[in-house]
């Protein structure tokens, strides 16, 4: 046979083995993991990562927050995500995370506004919207941003522009880290 007519024939035998009927399983039948035992049937959930807390605590609402605050009730989130921006908490490696850092309240600068005590007031509102709720809004925290003072220098083919934030973490960085996570109260 040809070298040609080789090759022709050895990528028409690839192409028809990756047509083989696949072998996933038919609607409705349940879906097994690596055990091989069917997997427990799970809803999907609702997350929400709201920064504001006044459309997040219950009670009295904030005016100009009801409507808002009360249709985001409504939805009743299984989820919550507190968005950590790390570097804009902590400056200086040795002072603790400004928690109680002042927000505007001012989403992409519409209204309704009102300012708050930032992560800690965010952190109050979701206790007291679980606590109202007899339950759920479980918390799922994502830190990003890391500090100048805990990133490693600027290196290799490092793209201009980049800042700290977006380099690898130092050791002391590291222990920064774990620090912020005690001070939030994931961790003891």
């Amino acid at each position: 046979m040809a070298p040609s007519r080789l090759l022709l024939t050895l990528a028409a035998a690839l192409a028809l083995a990756g047509c083989r009927e696949k072998q996933e399983p038919r609607v409705g039948a349940p879906v097994t993991g690596a055990t091989g035992r069917a997997a427990p049937e799970r809803p999907l959930q609702l997350g929400i990562s709201e920064a504001n807390p006044h459309l997040l605590a219950p009670g009295p609402p904030r005016p100009g927050f009801g409507a808002f605050r009360d249709a985001l009730a409504e939805l009743r989130p299984d989820r919550y995500r507190l968005v950590v921006d790390w570097s804009k908490l902590q400056t200086d490696p040795a002072r603790p995370a400004d928690l109680a850092q002042p927000q505007d309240g001012c989403a992409r600068g519409q209204a309704p506004c009102a300012a708050y005590a930032g992560l800690r007031e965010n952190l109050e509102a979701v206790r007291d919207a679980r606590r109202a709720a007899g339950g759920g809004w479980e918390v799922m925290v994502a830190i990003y941003g890391v500090p100048d003072w805990a990133a490693a220098p600027a290196g290799g083919c490092e793209r201009r522009g980049i800042g700290a934030r977006a380099r690898p973490i130092t050791a002391a960085g590291l222990d920064g880290y774990r620090a912020l996570i005690k001070q939030l109260g994931l961790r003891k």
